[in-house]
């Protein structure tokens, strides 16, 4: 995680209070991880597609097992299909974070989907991403691309129409230096027709 996207994390942390348990998805410790934001009583889990610092669980949650396997193994159900199809760990999370991820998702929309069901209800979802024009890297050790390796910057309205599921969501585009970043809240009595016809927000910054 780049300084920019680290201060920006750091900033949205000390909004929120009442934070006792987070999950990490795409936790890998390459450059910097958020977890040194949060004291040790805090239960923080990191879950990443591959083993390395930082993770805890290795469970690809773009997976249609990857949020059975992720109740399992921290001791939360998943809850019967809700009257949309949807299901959500419980009890969930109080704060879910996934920092320079989605870029590197071959569906990033499902990472996004399933950081709403890791979620508490009023539970908080942060995200940073890359956009245009930021350079490829890789998710391995953030240097060039390696062999096979997907990646693709993410385009600002589609990540503000991956949001609509949320009761609030902002949007904000660093456009200079391609910093997507986003914060967002649980509601269960989020109406249906804000999820289809719109409910998030977006802004662009011009800083570099």
């Amino acid at each position: 995680m780049h300084p920019e996207a680290f201060a920006w994390i750091v900033s949205e942390v000390a909004r929120l209070s009442g934070v006792r348990s987070v999950l990490e998805i795409g936790s890998q410790d390459i450059n910097g991880s958020a977890s040194v934001l949060f004291e040790s009583d805090v239960r923080y889990v990191g879950v990443d597609v591959r083993e390395g610092k930082g993770v805890d669980l290795v469970i690809d949650l773009a997976e249609p097992d990857g949020l059975p396997k992720l109740a399992q193994a921290a001791g939360m159900t998943v809850s019967p299909q809700m009257i949309d199809g949807w299901r959500e760990l419980r009890p969930g999370f109080d704060l879910v974070i996934c920092t320079e991820v989605l870029e590197h998702a071959r569906l990033p929309y499902r990472l996004v989907d399933a950081a709403w069901q890791a979620a508490k209800n009023h539970g908080t979802v942060l995200i940073t991403c890359a956009a245009e024009p930021r350079a490829p890297h890789s998710a391995i050790d953030g240097g060039a691309l390696q062999s096979n390796e997907h990646y693709a910057n993410v385009v600002p309205d589609e990540l503000r129409t991956w949001l609509l599921r949320y009761a609030k969501a902002q949007v904000v585009y660093h456009h200079r230096r391609g910093d997507l970043y986003a914060v967002a809240v649980k509601y269960h009595d989020w109406p249906t027709y804000l999820h289809i016809h719109g409910g998030g927000g977006m802004s662009q910054a011009g800083q570099p």
